[in-house]
């Protein structure tokens, strides 16, 4: 059973700190690339981190904004509708804020 789960599954591995001073947005890219990639085999996409509220959150709130063309406030409600804990650290919210900007040219 190993062996066929270690060939049908794909991970995407990044170390990153849950601190405010963590740039998180150079990873945005490379997890869209592997999250589109993954839908395009039909496949299922898990994004987590150690307390599934601040890092993981805040790559999935990118790509809702980017990719189905949310505001961060839209994307973030869309997130804690499913997941109440959901917070991104006031870092990452400020990155996602620069990132909205830079898609919709104004923040939520």
């Amino acid at each position: 059973m190993t062996r066929i789960l270690m060939s049908i599954l794909n991970s995407l591995c990044e170390e990153v700190v849950d601190r405010e001073d963590t740039n998180l947005k150079q990873y945005f890219d490379e997890c869209f690339e592997f999250i589109d990639e993954a839908k395009r085999q039909n496949g299922g996409v898990l994004v987590h981190c150690f307390v599934g509220r601040s890092r993981s959150v805040t790559i999935v709130l990118a790509y809702l904004m980017k990719k189905h063309g949310m505001s961060l406030s839209q994307a973030l409600e869309h997130v804690k509708s499913r997941r109440p804990q959901a917070g991104p650290n006031a870092g990452f919210i400020s990155q996602l804020q620069e990132f909205e900007k830079s898609l919709q040219g104004q923040p939520s």
